[in-house]
């Protein structure tokens, strides 16, 4: 029998992994002991205590380390020498016996083993990551169909909208053309008549006000309101008001720029909005309904009643951050709340024209 330390057995016991039938074997080849007359779980326990306690006493002091480390091991008392041949027959047989079941709990150690890796609850992850990749890939495919639908309808609607401008710019043309006619007839009756007026060329059309701060007149407000109710841009209606003037001879000094224009359009939805609140206030029976669309990624909500005797009012419209039911709620609040002090302040700071 061979000597072996506690050194010895600690790294055999570390490389080893504490494996009781490999550190059986390995310590008793060192020690030159057979297998048979050493007790493999005893053998692992004792091994066990040594690596814990030296890897404490590494923490202590490096003398009574070094010191326990070449401490001579001590395998099981049970030497076949000193036995008698019934006991170690019987030994040998309760080792064999020991093997067996040793071998059988490593067999259903690397059953269940198997088990484990399979990881049930990764596949069921794996299948629900696959799931919802599959739904968020569907909505995206009916996200592009209803943009697609949306484009096609945007188009057809564009298409409609400017025929529509067109029309009513003939139409417009069209009144302006009969007005220059009844003009011209007027004028050669003067003419024949000798009445001394003078002529179109030198008159000038004003159209402000003589109040503080020259407001223009009703009839200029009057003349972009229509022009902004048919959709006519800002920019193009002071150069239709030039060309249609310059058709009669007329001039005009001052007309509204693009910005005082766009104060108007204002000026326009405080005077829808007051006609609202008189509509409001005239008709008990009222009808509330709401829609919203989503147009070029922005999110548009609108408000609309319907009176007793089938009118259909616009209160409002306004881009929203979601289709929520309680931002729906909130912005009819508000749309109603900014009629409600529009009108007040109507009523009390500007005049409105008839």
């Amino acid at each position: 029998m061979v000597k072996i330390t506690n050194k010895i057995v600690k790294e055999i016991y570390d490389r080893l992994n504490g494996n009781v039938k490999k550190l059986h074997v390995a310590l008793c080849d060192v020690a030159d002991v057979h297998i048979d007359t050493v007790n493999a779980y005893s053998l692992q326990i004792k091994a066990r205590r040594v690596a814990h306690f030296m890897k404490t006493l590494g923490y202590h002091g490096a003398e009574r380390f070094i010191t326990y480390s070449l401490r001579q091991f001590k395998l099981s008392k049970l030497v076949l020498s000193k036995l008698p041949n019934t006991c170690i027959t019987g030994d040998i047989k309760h080792n064999s016996q020991e093997r067996v079941i040793f071998n059988l709990e490593r067999q259903i150690q690397n059953w269940r083993n198997k088990w484990r890796n399979l990881n049930l609850s990764k596949i069921n992850q794996k299948i629900k990551r696959q799931s919802c990749t599959i739904s968020r890939l569907q909505k995206q495919v009916k996200q592009l169909k209803f943009e697609r639908n949306i484009g096609k309808i945007e188009h057809a609607v564009e298409s409609v909208e400017k025929g529509m401008q067109c029309n009513t710019l003939k139409g417009l043309i069209s009144d302006l053309h009969s007005e220059i006619d009844n003009l011209h007839s007027e004028l050669n009756s003067d003419e024949n008549q000798n009445i001394g007026i003078e002529t179109i060329t030198d008159k000038q059309l004003s159209v402000r006000l003589s109040e503080k701060g020259k407001p223009y007149d009703e009839n200029i407000r009057k003349v972009n309101y229509e022009f902004l109710s048919r959709n006519i841009g800002l920019q193009h209606i002071q150069p239709i008001i030039r060309t249609v003037l310059s058709l009669v001879n007329y001039e005009i000094n001052e007309l509204p720029s693009v910005s005082t224009a766009s104060k108007m359009m204002h000026e326009l939805g405080s005077v829808s909005r007051h006609h609202i609140e008189d509509e409001f206030k005239n008709d008990k029976n009222l009808t509330m309904h709401g829609d919203a669309t989503t147009k070029k990624g922005r999110h548009i909500y609108g408000v609309g009643y319907s009176t007793e005797s089938g009118k259909i009012l616009t209160a409002g419209v306004r881009e929203v951050s979601d289709g929520k039911a309680e931002t729906y709620v909130k912005n009819t609040k508000e749309i109603l709340n900014d009629i409600s002090e529009s009108t007040n302040f109507l009523e009390k700071n500007i005049k409105l024209y008839d």
